[in-house]
């Protein structure tokens, strides 16, 4: 599985590109409740609604980086996505507490 080592800032500023009729609230990009309710398991369909909405991640206090999907990473994605949360294929998030990416 993939294993995906970062964490959106508790309270980004919101992206200039957020699209304001996307069916998805920022809310719902950045908080980890609204989050949760909203993506359940599908880990996969929240990193494409991060790419596509071009959200943006405070790394560190300062440095603002976003994440871009090369075009066959996210079609990979949106086939993973159309499995559900409970596919086999989604990535894994490691917890905050993972101390080095290297003991990945």
């Amino acid at each position: 599985s993939t294993t995906l080592a970062f964490l959106p800032a508790a309270d980004p500023p919101r992206s200039a590109n957020m699209s304001r009729s996307s069916t998805i609230s920022a809310e719902a990009l950045v908080d980890p409740t609204q989050r949760d309710a909203h993506y359940g398991g599908n880990v996969a369909q929240y990193l494409i609604d991060l790419h596509d909405t071009k959200s943006t991640f405070n790394f560190c206090g300062g440095m603002m980086f976003q994440l871009v999907l090369s075009d066959a990473l996210r079609e990979y994605l949106g086939k993973v996505a159309a499995n559900g949360g409970d596919s086999t294929e989604q990535p894994t998030i490691a917890p905050s507490s993972q101390g080095l990416m290297s003991a990945l």
